[in-house]
């Protein structure tokens, strides 16, 4: 794992799942959506399960993810940039 300059990481998704403490597993998105069940607004785990749902391959899941967090911060680049990689 490197990591560069701009916070992104090499071969890991945008906002790396280990960034926020571990590797994806269905274990820690089940948590993350908790989180986001209880407060709709927290960015911080939405970053998370986006990242947990690309990080595991689940692409379909991962866009809807990621634009969830648009609508919350819709200048976010990581997000839109993660949206156009996983819609190639």
């Amino acid at each position: 794992y490197s990591h560069s300059t701009s916070g992104r990481a090499c071969g890991v998704a945008p906002y790396s799942a280990t960034r926020f403490g571990g590797e994806p597993s269905p274990g820690r998105l089940i948590e993350a959506r908790i989180a986001i069940a209880l407060e709709p607004t927290n960015l911080e785990a939405a970053r998370l399960v986006a990242s947990l749902l690309d990080g595991l391959g689940s692409k379909t899941d991962a866009i809807a993810a990621y634009e969830r967090i648009l609508s919350l911060v819709p200048s976010d680049t990581v997000s839109v940039e993660a949206n156009e990689r996983l819609d190639q």
